[in-house]
C-alpha cells in the first residue's frame, strides 16, 4: 500500500524532511466559502485518533499546485495524501510517546505568523485568512497541533542520533585528496544493446495494464435544438451511453475557450453540466468530463518499452563484462566510440558524483586500483585515475562539520526505519481515502 516510500529513498527523505507549517507559511490559494463541499466524508487520513480532514488535504494540494506547476494533478493529489499521512503518523507516534502540545504553544506560533508591517500580531489578517480558507479557528488549531507534535517527535529522534568516529573518518578522508580522472560513460548503445520487435511486443502484452496515460479533465460543448434534446443528453450522460449530438468545442482547464469561456468555467466549477440558452429553440450545453486513465497503444508505448528493455539488458550485462570493458579501454579498443571527460576535483566530490563506495576510495588512495567501474543512473562509468595528490589536513572546525553531516545521515536513517516499521505494524489502524 505504501511501497512508494520503500522504493524511492530520495522521495521519502523529501517527505520526512523538516516540514514547515504549510497551512501558515505556504502560498495557499484563497479558496472561497463552500469550496470544500465536493469532498465526502470527515477525513482523508486517520491513524488511531489522529485525523486529517478534507480541508487540510485541499489546502496542502493548493500549495503543491503552486509549488510544482508542471506536475500532473493526479500526481500532486497522491503526493498531498502521502505527505499528510506522514504528518498524521508522526503526530500519532508523538502522542504514543507522551508528547504534548499546549494551547500557549499554538497561540505563540499564530501570534508570530500573522503580523503586520510593524511586526505586531494582526488579528484581522488571521481572520481574513481563516475566512478565505473556510476553516474555523478550532480547525486551524488542530492542524497546527498535528504539525507541532510531528516536529517534536522528529527532534526527539534527532537527539538520539549520533556520529561514530569511523563514519566521520570515512567522510573526511576523500576531502584530503585531489584526483585527475578520465571518465568513460558506457551506454546500452555503445554495447550494441537493442531489444527485438518480438521482445517489445511480449513486454507490452505482459504489462499493458501498467502502461497508461491520464487524460485531463475537459469540457465538451454540444449545440442542441430543443429542451427535449437537453433532457435526452442529460439521460445519456447519466447512463454513460454514447452521445451523437453535434460538438462545437472541447476545452481543458488551460485552453482558451473564446466566446464559450463563461460557460466552460461554469462547467469546470460545478463539475457537471452548464446550459446557455441561445434562442427559444437552441441551447449550448457544456458537459464536464472527469480525468481518466487509458492504456497506451503499442505504438505509443514502444519507445518507453525499448528504453526499459535496453536498461534491463544493460544492467545484467554491464557489470558482468566490466573487467573486459576496462581492459579494452586501456588497450584503446573503444577509442573511436568513447570520448572520456577529464575531471580534476577532490575525491569527495568525485565519490558523491559517481557514487563510489568507501572501499573503492580506500583502494584508490592505497594505490591498489587505477581503474574502477561503477554502475549508476542506468550507466556504467569507468573511472581511470590519472593522478592523485594529497592536498590538505582537515582542521577541527571541518571535522565538526562532518560530524554534523554524519549525524544528519544517522537521523534520516533512524526516522525512515521508524516510519517504515509503523507503516507495516499499524496497517490495521491506518485509514486513507
Amino acid at each position: 500500500m505504501f511501497s512508494v516510500f520503500y522504493k524511492n529513498k530520495t522521495f521519502f527523505n523529501v517527505l520526512i524532511g523538516v516540514i514547515t507549517l504549510v497551512f501558515i507559511l505556504g502560498t495557499a490559494i484563497m479558496w472561497g466559502p463552500g469550496a470544500f463541499n465536493f469532498l465526502k466524508g470527515n477525513y482523508i487520513v486517520k491513524i488511531g485518533d489522529i485525523i486529517v480532514t478534507p480541508k487540510e488535504y485541499l489546502i496542502l494540494l493548493a500549495n503543491l499546485k503552486q509549488k510544482y506547476k508542471n506536475l500532473p494533478e493526479e500526481q500532486l493529489k497522491e503526493l498531498a495524501k502521502q505527505e499528510l499521512m506522514i504528518i498524521a503518523l508522526g503526530a500519532y507516534l508523538a502522542k504514543k510517546n507522551g508528547f504534548y502540545v499546549s494551547e500557549e504553544e499554538i497561540l505563540n506560533l499564530i501570534r508570530t505568523s500573522f503580523v503586520n508591517s510593524k511586526g505586531e500580531f494582526d488579528e484581522k489578517l488571521l481572520k481574513s485568512y481563516l475566512t478565505h480558507l473556510n476553516i474555523s479557528f478550532k480547525e486551524f488549531e488542530e492542524m497546527i497541533r498535528k504539525q507541532l507534535l510531528w516536529q517534536k517527535y522528529k527532534l526527539a529522534v534527532l537527539h538520539l542520533s549520533y556520529a561514530n568516529k569511523e563514519t566521520v573518518e570515512a567522510l573526511i578522508l576523500p576531502t584530503e585528496y585531489n584526483a585527475t580522472v578520465e571518465i568513460y560513460e558506457i551506454t546500452p548503445d555503445i554495447l550494441g544493446i537493442k531489444p527485438t520487435k518480438e521482445e517489445i511486443e511480449k513486454f507490452y502484452q505482459a504489462h499493458k495494464k501498467e502502461l497508461v496515460k491520464t487524460l485531463p479533465a475537459r469540457v465538451v460543448i454540444y449545440k442542441l435544438n430543443s429542451k427535449e434534446d437537453v433532457k435526452k443528453l442529460y439521460e445519456l450522460i447519466k447512463r454513460k451511453e454514447k452521445v451523437n449530438y453535434p460538438i462545437v468545442g472541447v476545452f481543458n482547464e488551460t485552453s482558451s475557450a473564446g466566446n464559450y469561456t463563461e460557460l466552460v468555467e461554469r462547467a469546470f466549477r460545478s463539475q457537471s453540466m452548464a446550459i446557455k440558452k441561445l434562442s427559444s429553440n437552441q441551447f449550448l450545453v457544456a458537459v464536464y468530463i472527469e480525468p481518466r486513465t487509458v492504456e497506451l497503444s503499442l505504438e505509443e508505448a514502444k519507445e518507453q518499452i525499448e528504453k526499459l528493455l535496453k536498461k534491463e539488458k544493460f544492467m545484467s550485462i554491464a557489470l558482468k563484462n566490466a573487467k573486459e570493458i576496462k581492459k579494452a579501454i586501456l588497450e584503446g579498443k573503444y577509442k573511436n566510440l568513447l570520448h572520456p571527460k577529464l575531471e580534476t576535483d577532490t575525491l569527495f566530490s568525485i565519490m558523491k558524483k559517481y557514487k563510489l563506495s568507501f572501499p573503492q576510495i580506500l583502494s584508490i588512495i592505497e594505490g591498489k586500483e587505477k581503474i574502477i567501474d561503477i554502475l549508476a543512473d542506468g550507466r556504467l562509468y569507468i573511472l581511470h585515475i590519472i593522478k592523485l595528490q594529497k592536498i590538505q589536513e582537515i582542521n577541527e572546525n571541518k571535522k565538526l562539520l562532518f560530524q554534523q553531516i554524519a549525524k544528519a545521515e544517522d537521523y534520516n536513517a533512524k526516522l525512515q526505519e521508524i516510519l517504515q516499521y509503523y507503516l507495516r505494524k499499524l496497517n490495521e489502524i491506518i485509514s486513507i481515502k
